[in-house]
């Protein structure tokens, strides 16, 4: 490292999307310890009904990071 600061741009680019609604920002933040507090709209979207399948599909498995762009598109 040679001290110099890197932003969010930077790290990120320059790209964004429209905010989730109420609903998409609690699926995408519940642990799998709650997966029993899924509702059965968003339910639907796992093979096994856990979290972690939900959310697993929407990793960038090249760059290991959440794709939201993704989410978005299996949630909507």
């Amino acid at each position: 490292m040679n001290g110099e600061k890197v932003d969010r741009e930077a790290m990120l680019g320059d790209l964004f999307v429209t905010p989730l609604s109420a609903g998409l920002s609690c699926l995408a933040a519940l642990p799998s310890q709650v997966d029993y507090l899924v509702p059965h709209p968003f339910r639907d979207l796992s093979e096994d009904g856990t979290i972690e399948d939900i959310n697993g599909r929407c990793i960038d498995s090249m760059h290991n990071i959440f794709d939201m762009k993704l989410f978005l598109r299996i949630c909507a």
